[in-house]
């Protein structure tokens, strides 16, 4: 492994360059280069372009794994990924706004396909997926009255495509992506030591998941969770209880694992002293 990174900056320019080299004895010299440019318009808008490379080598699973419903692939090549990014950020004192535009190409993807659901699974390498996407995000973070009921609100948004549709079979993981996730985050402060935390969470999955109970694939349906976590804080130590999938939603994410409906944990965090 060989990692190298420079920075310079001149006035309101930043550029960011380097790469990471490894040896691997099967599959020889990977080198992968990245750049990262940005410019300040002023004290709060920043514009940013970059563009990196990478690779992901098959996992022993991918290479080896024999099971009653998987077959495997010794010849396996690395992933190829290169990426290319353009967008802004906005940074005020409690506001902080971004949005951005990329491209990935994917050579050699590797994913576990199968032409019908009666057949096994079958590692292979994908060749020419292309995504494209966008990315926003905005957030607001109550600085100038911490002990106001309201402390923080965060909104996050991500689309994505790519040209999934090119290819007549199913997808175990890397193709059936989220299509749409938009995320929001709120923190409450209900008293002096007691604070609550609220997650909205919308997905929309790209893809088929297949139907053990009626033996059928089926695309992926909206999903609407909702998320809650109540702390009491002391400085010693923190008391917690936190509720997932509130709504109680019955719904198959990636691999076409049926996921649980309502489940509720608590704790205890204790911060030992160091000294």
């Amino acid at each position: 492994n060989f990692f190298f990174n420079h920075l310079y900056t001149h006035g309101r320019f930043t550029l960011s360059m380097g790469f990471h080299a490894f040896y691997n004895t099967e599959y020889g010299f990977l080198v992968n280069p990245g750049v990262d440019l940005s410019y300040f318009l002023n004290s709060k808008f920043k514009v940013f372009l970059s563009f990196n490379r990478a690779n992901r080598l098959p996992t022993f699973t991918d290479l080896y794994y024999q099971g009653p419903s998987h077959i495997s692939n010794p010849n396996l090549k690395p992933e190829n990924i290169r990426e290319t990014e353009i967008g802004y950020k906005y940074y005020s004192k409690n506001i902080m706004v971004s949005l951005s535009f990329f491209y990935r190409m994917t050579d050699h993807l590797i994913d576990w396909v199968r032409a019908n659901p009666q057949d096994k699974w079958e590692s292979k390498n994908l060749t020419g997926v292309n995504t494209k996407g966008i990315a926003a995000s905005i957030s607001y973070q109550n600085r100038f009255y911490p002990k106001n009921w309201f402390q923080s609100i965060q909104i996050n948004y991500t689309y994505l495509s790519n040209n999934k549709n090119s290819y007549d079979f199913l997808s175990l993981y890397a193709l059936d992506y989220l299509k749409h996730q938009l995320g929001i985050n709120m923190n409450q402060r209900l008293s002096r030591r007691l604070y609550l935390g609220w997650n909205l969470l919308f997905q929309k999955r790209n893809g088929s998941y297949f139907d053990s109970k009626i033996n059928t694939e089926l695309a992926y349906p909206k999903v609407f969770l909702l998320n809650a976590k109540i702390t009491y804080k002391k400085p010693v130590y923190q008391l917690f209880i936190q509720a997932t999938n509130i709504l109680n939603q019955h719904y198959h994410d990636i691999g076409s694992v049926a996921m649980p409906g309502t489940w509720v944990i608590g704790g205890i965090r204790i911060h030992l002293p160091t000294n």
